[in-house]
């Protein structure tokens, strides 16, 4: 390596020597002498020449050079022997260095590996921060939405309890003013029958102003002139006829236009065919068919103000017998047109595409437009909040009617009518938006009473009324708790099913007061859709109220009675064989007089679950004996 450096290092004006480094380097290692004598002669070639001589001064030179050279072999030797041959000193330190740096080496890889991660977290972090500064943008900018529609919602309840506040006064002022008309119409009316002068025969007014020289049974006056029943009216003179007919025609005109009536045939048509032909004894009957339409058309007011008309063929008596009725109730009667709005509206969505529905549609649009024509003036026309008020006062009648009759037991079909026709009318409240409580329980519950009443009427069965039906379950629960077991065993697999439909609540006063829950509409089957015709039919003349027939009811039966969740012991394992000659107690007798019961109740509803399930327990009971 030396050699290499001094033959690297060689200055130019020692070239002459260069051919003895490279045999120096090449026998350094196979002959020391020719290397050496080799540098000798590197050294002092360019001093002397080989002819030149040793002087003593070279000679010295020489023997340094050779002290130098002994040295640095020495050294070099020395340094061999270290290396090949260390001491333990050394190598202990050589390692232990070796390890410190292979420490620091890994401890270096550490902390450029900490380094990347507390990179990739600060990087994390800025991103963090720059997220939650956008969720606090966000949540600020929400907050800010929320006091917006906090504000709103403050400003339209507000804004809602004002409307409220000034919509009850509305109804309330309404209602006085509905009060105030109906005492009005009431007084007109009362003048009306005062200025017509009826007399019935058998009432309260009867005085036969003539000697009897007729058939008919019974003698019906207007302001003194007889006017003949239906049956008899060949029999009499026509100049009599035609003028008492046409008073009671006039009567009835009256009447209309102070109810604002919309009658089925109008007083033209009454009227025209007396007009040329009552004189020619040929033409009498023409007089019938006047007294038909009108006998129609009182039968159609009746109807409105929910008094049935039997068949009859007294004219002035039952047109006499709607004034005590309106005068002694305090109601008069003004035509729901609401209710052919709502029957518009809901045809419409159930179908306006076929040609039948068209057909019908236009009916029943026409009939509607002539009777919304006729009574212009009426306010209950123009202003929905007083058409509003108006039916819910005139649904409140006719179900506080028929509730306080069903609570007594007295149910006829003047009860289903009112039943029906109040829950029906409660439904087009929703032309004036959402149905409030209580008309929205009412109308459920009316519509069950009505199907309930009607089933029993139909068939014959005897009607328990609500009030009853409350006693009996009080009675059965205290009867009852006599067989529940101290312990608290649970009720076996064979127990009754629990057809619960709401426990009635306390008795009260008054519209909606008591109320049992029924049946959601949800539970129940849709209707069946009544047969179609081209316009709605007037009411017919000398007939009850048509009541739904079993193959167009709205709404099925409800179901069985509700039972009392006793508790029964377990019939579903066989009992354990009774003594011979055995007989079943009185509890046990009651109880199988209890299930039977039951069951007899489940066969009015049809209730074929409820029937087998109660006779399968007392036939249990009687197994043992």
């Amino acid at each position: 390596t030396l050699n290499s450096i001094m033959s690297a290092n060689l200055p130019p004006s020692f070239k002459p020597i260069a051919h003895y480094i490279k045999i120096a380097n090449e026998n350094a290692s196979r002959d020391p002498v020719i290397y050496y004598w080799s540098l000798v002669c590197m050294a002092l070639g360019s001093a002397f020449s080989p002819t030149t001589s040793f002087n003593e001064s070279s000679w010295r030179r020489l023997q340094k050079t050779i002290l130098v050279e002994k040295e640095s072999i020495e050294r070099r030797d020395s340094l061999r022997d270290s290396i090949d041959n260390p001491d333990p000193e050394s190598m202990e330190i050589h390692l232990k260095s070796e390890e410190i740096a292979a420490e620091i080496q890994q401890k270096t890889v550490n902390c450029d590996e900490l380094r990347a991660k507390i990179a990739a977290i600060n990087a994390k972090i800025l991103n963090g921060k720059r997220k939650t500064a956008e969720i606090d943008e966000k949540l600020a900018k929400k907050r800010e939405d929320e006091g917006k529609l906090e504000r709103k919602v403050e400003q339209y309840e507000k804004v809602n309890g004002e409307n409220s506040e000034r919509k009850t006064k509305e109804k309330r002022v309404i209602s006085i003013m509905i009060r105030l008309l109906s005492c009005r119409k009431l007084a007109l009316i009362e003048e009306i029958f005062a200025i017509f002068k009826l007399k019935i025969d058998g009432g309260p007014a009867s005085s036969r102003l003539a000697p009897r020289n007729c058939n008919c049974q019974v003698i019906d006056s207007i302001r003194g002139i007889h006017l003949p029943q239906l049956s008899y009216i060949f029999n009499h003179p026509e100049a009599q006829t035609y003028s008492a007919l046409q008073n009671t025609i006039h009567l009835f005109d009256a009447i209309c236009r102070i109810l604002n009536f919309a009658p089925k045939y109008p007083t033209e048509s009454l009227m025209t065919p007396l007009k040329s032909t009552w004189k020619k004894r040929a033409d009498r009957e023409k007089f019938v068919d006047s007294m038909i339409l009108l006998g129609k058309n009182i039968s159609q007011l009746r109807e409105a103000c929910g008094i049935p008309t039997m068949a009859t063929d007294r004219t002035l008596g039952t047109l006499e017998e709607w004034h005590r009725f309106v005068i002694q109730k305090k109601t008069v009667f003004e035509r729901p047109i609401q209710s052919l709005f709502y029957a518009v509206q809901t045809a419409m969505k159930l179908d306006k595409s076929s040609v039948e529905a068209r057909q019908y549609l236009t009916g029943l649009l026409t009939t509607l437009e002539a009777i919304k024509t006729q009574l212009a003036d009426n306010d209950a026309i123009k202003n929905e909040t007083i058409a509003q008020a108006h039916i819910e006062s005139f649904a409140e009648k006719l179900f506080n009617f028929a509730d306080k009759k069903e609570k007594t037991g007295n149910v006829d079909k003047s009860v289903v009518h009112a039943f029906y026709t109040a829950g029906h009318v409660m439904d087009i409240l929703a032309l004036f938006g959402e149905i409030d409580e209580p008309f929205l329980s009412s109308k459920k519950y009316a519509k069950w009473k009505s199907t309930q009443i009607f089933t029993c009427l139909r068939d014959g069965t005897p009607y328990v009324s609500s009030s009853q039906q409350e006693a009996d379950d009080d009675e059965l629960a205290q009867f009852g708790s006599q067989f529940q077991p101290s312990s608290s065993a649970s009720i076996g697999a064979g127990g009754p099913q629990e057809h619960s439909y709401g426990q009635p609540g306390p008795p009260g006063i008054g519209f909606g007061a008591g109320i049992p829950s029924v049946p959601s509409d949800h539970s129940l089957p849709p209707p069946q859709p009544p047969a179609r015709s081209n316009i709605p039919p007037p009411p017919a003349y000398s007939s009850t109220p048509n009541l739904p027939s079993q193959q167009q009811q709205f709404y099925p039966p409800p179901p069985s009675r509700r039972q009392q969740p006793h508790q029964y012991e377990d019939f579903s394992t066989p009992p354990p064989p009774a003594p011979a000659g055995s007989v079943p107690t009185e509890e046990e007798f009651s109880e199988i007089r209890r299930l039977t019961k039951y069951a007899m109740s489940a066969v009015d509803y049809e209730d074929v679950k409820a029937i087998r399930e109660n006779l399968m327990k007392a036939l249990a009971i009687v197994q043992k004996y």
